[in-house]
């Protein structure tokens, strides 16, 4: 018996001397085989493609990071902040390059001249395992799409209450008339790959006299908005907006239904302008006009 216990008691120190030493072993295979996780002073690759022309572009781009909270599209330099890193070219790499980064959140500002739409989009430098301390920007590939064409036509009629009818005319002459019905045509047209880039916002001038009571976009009733601040935009006026962007071939109608609420004394214009892409108002990046349609009023 006692024999026996002296083996139990052998055995159960091999045990637990097994288990302790191999936790140790495994614990220090484990510390070997770790990679360490770098986060600051990364060198960050993308890549920026013209969605238009399907070629991935590698010169005449400015690319540039900003903190996640600026906003280099603002008209007013105050709001813009100031920006972290300008990119550079890699032909080596096959990749635009930022160095000396750390990884976290930021804003990214990409131009290439007229014609292109500049993009401004949320992007984030990760943490590498990568002793070279090389990390890929997530998204990785920066798309930029060529601004198409927008032609914008309108058609006037008045409501006749003699015959309870619209009726075409040129203007709005509130001496004959105190209703309007406005249809405004937005057509888009350039090659494949182009837009109309989205938010765009759609704005009539505010007249006290005349007041807008009904608005259609594509047979769609829309609420509108007043906008009377002018330094962040150069725009005043009731608006609304689409989250979508257009493309060649749309065609897109308007309905505004206009009447008299107020005294018109002088002439005056009525303008109906479609900004597209709204959220870039800085001059400097900003190379298109936004088309409008202006009809006359007149006392």
């Amino acid at each position: 018996m006692r024999t026996q216990a002296i083996l139990a008691a052998l055995i159960i120190l091999v045990v637990v001397f097994g288990v302790y030493f191999g936790y140790q072993i495994l614990h220090q295979m484990a510390l070997m085989t770790a990679k360490e996780v770098y986060e600051e002073n990364l060198t960050v690759y993308f890549r920026i493609v013209n969605e238009t022309s399907g070629q991935t572009i590698t010169s005449g781009v400015t690319a540039k990071l900003y903190p996640a909270d600026a906003n280099p599209m603002a008209r007013l330099s105050s709001e813009r902040g100031t920006h972290i890193a300008t990119a550079t070219y890699s032909s080596s790499a096959g990749a635009w390059v930022f160095g000396g980064i750390d990884a976290g959140d930021y804003k990214l500002l990409v131009y290439y001249g007229e014609n292109t739409y500049p993009t401004l989009l949320d992007v984030t430098v990760p943490s590498t395992t990568d002793t070279d301390r090389e990390t890929w920007l997530d998204p990785s590939t920066i798309s930029l799409y060529a601004r198409a064409t927008i032609t914008v036509t309108s058609s006037v009629e008045a409501y006749d209450e003699s015959t309870n009818s619209w009726t075409s005319v040129s203007d709005i002459n509130v001496t004959s008339y105190d209703k309007w019905r406005v249809t405004y045509t937005i057509k888009v047209s350039g090659v494949d790959n182009t837009i109309i880039k989205a938010p765009i916002r759609l704005y009539f001038t505010e007249l006290d006299e005349l007041t807008i009571t009904s608005c259609k976009f594509d047979g769609a009733e829309k609420s509108l908005t007043l906008d009377d601040e002018v330094a962040s935009d150069g725009l005043r006026g009731y608006y609304f907006e689409i989250k979508s962007d257009m493309e060649p071939g749309d065609i897109h109608t308007v309905v505004v239904v206009i009447e008299e609420t107020g005294t018109l004394t002088s002439s005056t214009t009525f303008t109906f302008t479609v900004a597209d892409y709204y959220p870039c108002q800085y001059t400097a990046l900003k190379f298109w006009s936004y088309a409008t349609s202006s009809i006359t009023a007149t006392p």
